[in-house]
């Protein structure tokens, strides 16, 4: 599977140290205090890398002395106001809805990163038959997805309890519908067995959802629309294990969107362009998993600047 391509890393002055040791010892503490120290450990050291001593932790550099705290007390704040904004049922504004998505999506991005690193660390650990080191990623990996599971369930029962009863607009029933998808799709990247099942079916289910009601009310050049194209995509790729239909689903929001790119006002332009050139990213790389017939109908696709990583939220 491609590798992942991460977010920009939120300091740069940090190089990976030389030692090959676990870079699990980086998160120490309290793991529900860690969550931008996990973004920046992803964003400064390379999976797999280690650190030698204690002097080498990041949060030991006086230059990330209150930094990860100061952003992590921000992010909090911003999630529980918008969790009471929300709770009051009342329609929230396009402006509300972004704050509390994005709220939410930097809590638990940095934990899925977390997690992914660790588990590149824990198969590397496995080979090499260090099996106190694959107890010790084993147990923080089971911490990581406790609180993956918790705000995964928070932010649902908000959107089924609250927001999707509250609203009468198009726009924000895909919106919403959208983010059920999305965190079922989360949780679906680290369960296992029936319960992976039953959150793959959930996301399906609130995609297909999203998608009714986006191709009723939204234009194909909508940002909105385009980014449930983009992630519903990724579901098939990702979860699905399936190439075909998400290039299916990718290529027909690209086209639909290009076809009706001179009606796309200027307000929107933006965001919806950069939406398609990430499905057209994603296009570039999954067409090289699907085997070539004669008239291949992607071959377009291919003939694009090469991407060594997909997108995905």
């Amino acid at each position: 599977m491609p590798t992942l391509r991460c977010a920009p890393p939120l300091c740069s002055w940090a190089s990976p140290p030389p030692s090959d040791l676990l870079l699990v010892t980086v998160w120490r503490g309290s793991h529900s205090l860690m969550s931008v120290l996990h973004v920046l450990t992803c964003g400064c050291y390379s999976p797999g890398r280690g650190l030698s001593s204690s002097e080498d932790l990041p949060y030991n550099d006086e230059k990330l002395d209150s930094f990860p705290f100061f952003v992590l007390v921000i992010l909090t704040e911003m999630v529980d106001a918008m969790k009471k904004v929300a709770e009051l049922d009342v329609e929230l504004t396009a402006e509300e809805r972004n704050l509390l998505s994005g709220g939410y999506k930097n809590v638990i991005g940095a934990r899925r990163a977390s997690w992914r690193i660790l588990s590149s660390i824990e198969q590397k650990e496995e080979s090499r038959g260090n099996e106190m080191h694959v107890k010790w990623i084993k147990e923080y990996k089971q911490k990581i997805e406790s609180e993956l599971s918790r705000i995964s369930n928070d932010i649902m029962t908000l959107v089924d309890e609250h927001l999707i009863p509250s609203t009468s607009a198009g726009e924000s029933t895909v919106f919403y519908y959208k983010m059920k998808g999305d965190y079922y799709r989360y949780l679906a990247e680290f369960k296992t067995g029936i319960e992976r099942k039953e959150a793959a079916d959930l996301s399906m289910k609130a995609y297909e959802t999203a998608t009714t009601a986006a191709e009723a009310d939204l234009p194909s050049t909508h940002p909105i629309r385009l980014g449930l194209a983009l992630n519903f995509s990724v579901f098939y790729y990702e979860i699905l294990n399936s190439p075909e239909r998400a290039c299916h689903l990718a290529k027909e929001a690209f086209d639909e969107a290009i076809s009706e790119l001179d009606t796309l006002n200027e307000e929107s332009y933006k965001d919806s362009t950069l939406i398609m050139q990430l499905l057209r990213d994603n296009l570039t790389l999954w067409t090289s998993d699907i085997p070539e017939d004669g008239g291949d109908s992607n071959s377009y696709y291919r003939t694009l600047p090469f991407k060594k990583s997909y997108y995905r939220t």
